[in-house]
């Protein structure tokens, strides 16, 4: 994420990037958790980040926060990109919703590490019901198939 974000005065959203790379320009691990916080949230909510700071109170991370700290379902439900329907877990997403905050916390010494987050993920895999052999081998697979034509 840091190698690819341009120096010159180029637009670029704000939304993936950590606090304290925008207020310092400080490019550290944390950096590349906090976007990956970002994602997780994108994923969950199927809303783009926000890239002004001051825009992240109406359905960003600090409403999030929020519902979660509420154990509202319903709200939360609310909260969840509505295409996801009601196919999933609540309390997966709520866990992921949960790492994902951890991940873009203000402090880059208290969010997780690389090894943390995989750690949790893997915890939460075995945890769902059902055939992980047949998952852990569509994931060995590459996504495009390399080669000839």
């Amino acid at each position: 994420m840091a190698s690819c974000v341009k120096e010159e005065g180029e637009a670029r959203d704000k939304g993936y990037l950590s606090p304290e790379y925008i207020a310092k320009g400080s490019i550290s691990p944390g950096l590349d958790i906090f976007a990956y916080g970002v994602v997780l949230l994108e994923i969950l909510s199927g809303r783009p980040p926000k890239s002004q700071p001051e825009a992240s109170e109406d359905g960003g991370i600090n409403k999030l926060k929020g519902i979660l700290r509420s154990d509202d379902t319903e709200e939360l439900r609310g909260w969840m990109d509505s295409a996801l329907g009601d196919d999933y877990s609540l309390d997966s997403a709520a866990a992921i919703a949960n790492l994902a905050t951890s991940c873009t916390a203000e402090d880059p010494s208290t969010r997780p590490t690389a090894g943390d987050i995989v750690e949790r993920l893997l915890r939460l895999v075995e945890d769902v019901p059902g055939d992980h052999a047949s998952m852990t081998e569509s994931l060995s697979k590459p996504l495009v198939k390399s080669g000839r034509c």
